[in-house]
């Protein structure tokens, strides 16, 4: 949050009362569930209108990923399983890639019989 952030009639020593927070990840979630509703409803089914769906949805999974990395404890990820951790997230990242990559190629059972 913005802590040094100071308005004009508020003086350098004085306690600034915190802003109210607002429930962006609601909106974006109402926002994500009516406009698939909507859409899906509508009588005109043409192929750009699923940007119109999915917006919402990438604006709700950028808010997500822009929280986490802001909670992320930066610091206590500076020790020896910190490191560790986060180059594993490159495999796992990887294996997920190739899983997905031979259920399209292959389906869900590629053994014969």
């Amino acid at each position: 949050m913005a802590q040094g952030v100071l308005s004009k009639n508020v003086l350098p020593g004085e306690l600034q009362e915190e802003p109210k927070r607002i429930p962006v990840l609601a909106l974006f979630t109402f926002f994500s569930i009516l406009s698939l509703i909507a859409y899906t409803l509508a009588g005109e089914k043409m192929p750009w209108l699923t940007v119109y769906i999915a917006m919402p949805m990438l604006l709700a999974a950028a808010w997500g990923i822009g929280y986490l990395i802001e909670t992320i404890p930066w610091k206590k990820l500076a020790n020896i399983k910190g490191l560790f951790a986060a180059l594993l997230v490159p495999v796992f990242l990887g294996q997920l890639n190739y899983g997905n990559r031979s259920l399209v190629q292959h389906g869900p059972n590629p053994l014969p019989g």
